[in-house]
């Protein structure tokens, strides 16, 4: 078995009181404020991609999406000591990939995000929206 192969089904297995790589993804998104998560996962697609699954979300600056990068890094590193393959678009934080093998985060700008339509151009792919964390929700006393 190829080393890059051996990585990633090791990624894969989840023992009891582990997080996986999808968990800790979202909720270093959600921990950020992250808007719009989506899982795109390939399992069901007709024509099988390198990957399996897709985390998106959305940033409302260049600021806020250089957040959400740091913050996907640190945390999948404090808790899986996994780092990337590789990430790109930092610089502009317009569309920021990270690569962890068989799951790529994407981190789009919204107008980005729009214009781009990875839910529509993956239509064929299971889709799954993560609510906001209650504890994100504010509340305002008339």
């Amino acid at each position: 078995m190829p080393i890059d192969k051996q990585i990633i089904e090791k990624q894969k297995v989840k023992k009891e009181g582990e997080f996986t790589l999808t968990q800790v993804v979202v909720d270093a998104l959600q921990e950020i404020k992250g808007n719009d998560i989506a899982e795109i996962g390939f399992g069901n697609c007709q024509e099988q991609p390198l990957f399996d699954t897709f985390i998106i979300c959305s940033a409302t600056s260049t600021t806020h999406a250089e957040a959400l990068c740091e913050n996907v890094l640190r945390r999948v590193y404090e808790r899986l000591r996994l780092e990337p393959s590789h990430y790109e678009g930092k610089d502009q934080a317009q569309w920021i990939l990270i690569d962890y093998f068989n799951l790529i985060v994407h981190i789009f700008l919204e107008d980005k995000r729009r214009f781009y339509d990875m839910e529509g151009l993956w239509n064929d792919a299971d889709i799954r929206f993560y609510p906001i964390p209650e504890s994100s929700l504010t509340f305002k006393n008339n």
